[in-house]
């Protein structure tokens, strides 16, 4: 028998029974529209957040400090010995303490980072923002940028300090005991939250002034640490540059890159999509069950119609491909329907997640959303499709099976 005479049996069996069909399509639909919303999802969390990552942990960096910071191996001079590294384009030497500032009334012991401030804003640039004020642009000397926690210590909407106020820091000598000389200091700007501390310090309970105003509080000029900005973050820019400064400081130092903790979420989200692929699966799993059993059902009710095909000739082979096509049809037609409704789910659930609205701790409503653009992919799409396909057709080839090996005597005898 030819393939489209073939085809035309299975299209005028499916549409024979079209309320059968719909119900048994529905499973197939679901299960392939939960697998591709679930991962569209899933893909354009990831890129979110990775976004996050390379702008907030600046994923083209590298933290060297002392390999023994008592012995003080890193001075502000150093960076010389790492700019004519190839891959480097910028080197920000670091110091950093704890202090204690008074704006007022309030005392308040903060992280100090003294560092090039536009050097720092470059590398930071996403999170390093100005909330109130402007981070000072050039010498930065004698002026101070502060974190939201420094500003508003209690987390209620108050400010102890503001830009344009003159405060007082006092720091240790990185020894122990504080240093007994004040310095003051002109609030230039504040910073928006962060949300925690950055591998290189970037952190809401820090103040950050000049380097040169560091050394002076400080008392040294050795660096707590140096960021190094690469070209890129690629994984051999990184070993390159990284095996390049261990080989110029005698591997007297250590050095670690945030790229791993965006290795660690990328791992994180592959396990989470095979996760969601698994549980979107078992949707499927029913769909093919539901396929088996229909088809069983089919068998049953057609006897006669296969055994007179038989008795005319129509030989086994035949028979299975015929049962194989009615599945073939519920497979890609509720693949694509699935596909298709997939899509439009994943758009319509992140656009709910970027428009939740919750109260604060003040009471306020606010807008606490997640934006998400779904990353709805072509190969996404076609493996959805084609693992619906595989389901349905796996699911139908017992019932298949039984029919092709129905003796015509036996089905016409039952009649």
């Amino acid at each position: 028998m030819r393939p489209l005479d073939i085809l035309g049996f299975s299209f005028g069996a499916v549409s024979g029974r079209k309320l059968r069909f719909v119900l048994t399509l529905l499973g197939v639909m679901i299960g392939v529209a939960a697998i591709v919303a679930l991962l569209s999802l899933s893909q354009g969390l990831q890129v979110s957040v990775t976004d996050q990552l390379r702008s907030g942990l600046a994923t083209d960096t590298l933290i060297v400090a002392p390999m023994d910071p008592e012995s003080g191996a890193l001075r502000i001079s150093d960076d010389d010995r790492m700019k004519d590294i190839d891959g480097v384009t910028m080197v920000a030497p670091v110091i950093q303490g704890i202090g204690v500032m008074e704006a007022g009334d309030a005392t308040l012991e903060v992280e100090v980072v003294g560092v090039d401030l536009q050097k720092y804003r470059s590398i930071y640039g996403a999170m390093f923002t100005s909330e109130e004020g402007e981070i000072p642009r050039g010498s930065a000397d004698g002026e101070m940028v502060i974190g939201s926690a420094v500003k508003d210590p209690e987390q209620d909407g108050s400010s102890i300090a503001r830009p344009g106020d003159t405060v007082a820091l006092m720091g240790s000598d990185l020894a122990g005991p504080m240093a007994t000389d004040r310095s003051e200091f002109r609030i230039a700007a504040t910073l928006r939250e962060v949300g925690g501390m950055n591998i290189g310090g970037l952190s809401d309970s820090a103040v950050y002034i000049s380097l040169d105003d560091a050394v002076d509080l400080f008392g040294t000029s050795d660096c707590t640490f140096i960021i190094v900005q690469m070209e890129d973050d690629d994984e051999a820019t990184i070993d390159a540059v990284t095996a390049a400064i261990k080989d110029a400081f005698d591997d007297q130092v250590r050095i670690s890159s945030s790229r791993g903790v965006q290795d660690l979420v990328d791992r994180v989200f592959s396990t989470l999509d095979l996760f969601l692929i698994s549980v979107a699966s078992i949707s499927l799993m029913v769909a093919g069950a539901g396929i088996m059993n229909t088809m069983m059902i089919s068998l049953i009710e057609r006897r006669k119609e296969i055994g007179l095909l038989k008795a005319l000739g129509m030989r086994d082979r035949t028979v299975l491909t015929i049962f194989l096509g009615e599945a073939a049809i519920i497979g890609i037609t509720g693949g694509l329907l699935g596909a298709a409704l997939g899509t439009v789910a994943a758009r319509l659930v992140a656009q709910v997640w970027g428009n939740i609205d919750l109260p604060d701790e003040l009471g306020t409503w606010a807008n606490v959303g997640i934006a998400i653009q779904p990353v709805i992919e072509p190969p996404v799409l076609m493996g959805a499709v084609v693992f619906g396909l595989m389901i349905s057709m796996i699911f139908a080839i017992y019932p298949a099976w039984r029919s092709s090996r129905l003796l015509p005597v036996e089905a016409l005898r039952n009649e």
